[in-house]
Parts: C-alpha cells; structure tokens; sequence
C-alpha cells in the first residue's frame, strides 16, 4: 500500500507543480524568480533521476529551487538525496517544507519520504572522507565521488580507495555504526622519486635541466659533482651542459627510487687531469706491486735451492717484496678510488636504465651567439 501512494504522490508531483506555476502571477513571485524557467528544469531534473543520474538531476533540481519556491521541487531534491544515501540532507530539506501550505498529494509524499528516510537510517551511518588535494576521487562501491564523499552507508566495515593525478592512491577501511558518524581526513602523498646526476668534472659551470627547466644547484653542491634532484614520477629528461657542450639523458623515474646518471661527455680540463693523474697512479701501483710480487717470488725460490743443498738461506727479500707488494696495491686503489671511479649510488637506491631508443649520452656542441 506504501508502495502505491509513493507512486501516485510521484505522478502527481509534476501536475500539482504545473498547475501552481500556471497560475502564479507576477505580483506574487519575486522579480528575481521565473516559475517558467524553474518548471522546465523541475522536469528536466526529474528525467535525470528516473534515467538513474542522480547528481545531474540534483544539480538541476537545485538550481530549479533558485527561480521558485514550490513544494514539489523540494520534494524532489529530497528524493534526489534519498537515493545519494544523503538522508541528513534529505531529511533537513524535508522539514523546510511547510506540509500546511502543501497540497494533500504533496503532503502524502512528504511523509512517505520521511518514513523511508528514517526507516534506511536504522541500520545504516554516515561516512564522510574529506580528502587533500581537493581534486582527490574517493572510490566507493565501483562509485566515484569527485573531492570527498559525504553518504549513509551499510553499518560495519566499509573500504575506500582515494586518489588523484600526481599523488599515491591509499586504501582505507572504515567502521561505520548504524545511526553513527564516521569521519576521516584523507592527506594524499605526493608520487615522487629521485634523479641523482653525476657530471664528471664537478657541477661547478655546469647546467642542470630536467624536463627544459633549470635546477636550482647550490654552491655548496657545486663544489662536489653529485646533485640529487626529487621530481614527479614519469619520464624525464636530463639535460646537462657546460659551455657549448650539451649532452642529453632519457630516464624513467619510479616511485621511491633513485635513477642514477652520469653525465660523462662534457668533461672539463680539470677531470682529464684529474683521470690522467688517477690511471698515473694506478700504473704506478700495478708497477710496485708487481716489483714486490717479483720479490717474493725470488725469496721463496732462494728459500728451495738453500734447502735442497741442505744449506741455510741468508736473505731478507720477502721484506722488501712485502713492502713493495702492499704500497703499490695502496697507491693503485687510492688513485683509482679518488681519481678514476664514479660516485656510486647510495646503499638501497635503484639505478634505472635510460629509456630504450632515447639519445643517451648524446653530446652536441650547442650554438654560439
């Protein structure tokens, strides 16, 4: 029986509307409301929500609200709310209805409206996830609900999904009580990782670009040839240049990692130098440690003959092979660690390959004024 006056006091929404706005006159409306205009949308709204639209139905039924005051738009938008599962609203909007003023169907229709709201609100709560930043989507149910949600849902635990362009997606499970209140605050982090450029040469004279935009390296930074760089993850380009030497990079960056590159073609004298001195020292190193391990060698060959002729071997060689064994190797690796390695990656970081097909390492001479 509830079922048929709700669709009876529906059907004759629209005529008691109609009738009323026909006949209105304008002494007594306002000059600022237009009953025609106000009819049109109330109609229009109404489609929405029977083809299942409900937000655009609630937008125009709103805005229907705005031209003129009838009792049947505000019954409307409360339906609209209804099936949003905004029963505060709904209920709120409900009550600003005087059911004196209102025609009989009307009031028949108010009051089945409010028994369905009331009745739904006994075993469902209110969720509200207010989010940031504000174009954050919040993912209910397969529903998409644009800047936050603000709803009644089903009493116990119910899960969301926030996110937004730029930022890391998060879950969350939220228990909500029947005729209770749950509310979060959602604060989305930003999706980024790090690029760590290496320029052989040091930074200093040296330009850094990524995406075509110049870093901001400090001269602190500059003095060393390492500068670390927190960007949006994506593709970028690095691009590198001292003087009129470019040289161009390709590299995926990935959320919480650090690709690594090494801008190596643009060189400055003093790194040529400096590679010079440190393979100096490194052939140097290999000369005396190849002496000590000569030196060795001839001691423990000493060391048998004197045995074989059952004689005692008079030699303190080893100590010298020893020696020179150990100060070439140290020499080696001090001039290769200083001079010639590149700064590796910090313990954890994740070098990335370039992009495949991209110009890596390309070097171009830029053009001069």
């Amino acid at each position: 029986m509830g079922r048929r006056v709700t669709s009876m006091g529906r059907g004759l929404v629209g005529v008691v509307l109609a009738a009323s706005l026909c006949v209105a006159t304008t002494t007594e409306v306002q000059a600022a409301q237009d009953p025609a205009k106000a009819n049109a949308l109330f109609k229009k709204a109404k489609e929405k929500l029977d083809g299942g639209e409900p937000y655009e139905a609630l937008e125009l039924v709103t805005r229907a609200a705005e031209y003129f005051e009838h009792p049947a738009i505000f019954l409307l938008k409360a339906r609209t709310l209804r099936v949003l599962h905004r029963y505060g609203k709904a209920l709120a909007v409900l009550e600003s209805i005087s059911a004196r003023k209102a025609p009989k169907a009307l009031r028949k229709v108010r009051s089945t409206e409010i028994a369905q709201i009331k009745a739904a609100m006994k075993t469902t709560g209110r969720l509200q996830v207010k989010v940031q930043p504000a174009n954050a989507e919040v993912l209910y149910k397969g529903t998409t609900y644009k800047g936050g949600l603000d709803r009644w849902v089903d009493a116990g635990r119910n899960k969301v999904e926030i996110s937004a362009p730029g930022y890391q997606a998060t879950r969350r499970t939220v228990t909500v009580e029947a005729q209770g209140s749950s509310d979060i605050q959602v604060v989305l982090k930003k999706a980024v990782g790090k690029v760590r450029v290496v320029v052989s040469g040091g930074l200093k004279g040296v330009d850094v670009k990524i995406d075509g935009e110049v870093q901001d390296v400090s001269d602190g930074r500059r003095a060393g040839d390492v500068v670390t760089l927190t960007l949006p993850v994506g593709k970028r380009e690095v691009a590198c240049s001292r003087g009129a030497l470019l040289e161009l990079h390709k590299v995926t960056v990935a959320l919480g990692k650090t690709s690594v590159v090494r801008c190596s073609q643009i060189a400055g004298s003093s790194k040529i130098a400096g590679m010079a001195i440190g393979w100096g020292g490194v052939a140097a190193g290999l000369a005396l440690a190849s002496y000590g391990a000569w030196g060795l060698q001839s001691y423990f060959a000493d060391i048998e003959k004197a045995e074989n002729q059952g004689l005692i071997a008079d030699t303190n060689k080893h100590y010298g092979g020893a020696l020179y064994l150990a100060s070439g190797l140290a020499i080696g690796v001090t001039s290769y660690l200083l001079f010639v390695r590149e700064p590796a990656s910090d313990a954890g970081d994740t070098a990335l390959a370039p992009v495949l097909g991209a110009p890596v390492g390309a070097r171009a001479e830029l053009p001069r004024p």
